[in-house]
């Protein structure tokens, strides 16, 4: 009888099991065998681990973004003010190409950012055709596509025009672009006399040449 209730109340110390009723718990894992006082075995899986950390990359505003985060393949050849250094990149450009060269244009209103890409059969000084060269007709909508992928966004406050540079090295501006049609504030082809001023301070200040409305 002894050896019977000895049997009956021995506590069973935890000991670590690989299964337990064919289930793979883990050499981490302790099962406390059924039987004592303390009521049903219980499984204590491991912690798990905690995940690693991954850097977050630093933001950059495409308004201010250095020439490199720009991408010098939306800046070939284009006249703009997004970058580092609008300016002098600008006069550099304008050496590439001779009287009468012409540029579709558009500008963001929101951001006062603009891009400017050779259009139709304008061609660099030297004969070659210039880099980003968009259709006469219809190149408003490949600057605009090129300048929300610069902006990272998209919108609808948005402006077309063109310039051609004349023979002072000035620009005539021209504000027809089917693309103001989609602009809430226009409504129509032409930008408003109201709406032409931001447009050509903006030509005037990243090249450094007077900038003046032909219509």
């Amino acid at each position: 009888m002894g050896s019977r209730l000895a049997a009956k109340f021995m506590p069973f110390m935890p000991v670590p099991f690989s299964s337990f009723n064919g289930e793979s718990v883990g050499s981490s894992r302790v099962i406390e065998v059924p039987g004592d006082a303390r009521g049903p075995g219980r499984v204590t899986p491991p912690e798990p681990p905690m995940p690693p950390k991954v850097p977050t990359a630093p933001r950059h505003s495409f308004w201010n973004a250095p020439e490199n985060v720009v991408g010098k393949s939306e800046l070939g050849n284009a006249l703009s003010d997004l970058g580092t250094n609008p300016l002098g990149r600008n006069l550099n450009r304008l050496e590439e190409f001779g009287q009468g060269a012409g540029f579709s244009g558009v500008i963001d209103v929101e951001s006062g950012k603009f891009l400017a890409y050779a259009s139709g059969e304008t061609k660099l000084a030297n004969g070659a055709a210039p880099l980003n060269l968009v259709e006469q007709f219809g190149g408003h909508q490949q600057v605009n596509t090129a300048l929300s992928g610069v902006l990272g966004n998209t919108s609808t406050n948005r402006l077309g025009f063109s310039l051609v540079l004349d023979a002072e090295g000035n620009f005539a501006v021209r504000f027809n672009s089917a693309l103001n049609s989609a602009n809430p504030n226009v409504l129509a082809r032409t930008v408003p006399e109201s709406m032409r001023q931001q447009i050509l301070d903006a030509i005037s200040k990243s090249t450094g040449k007077k900038a003046y409305s032909a219509q």
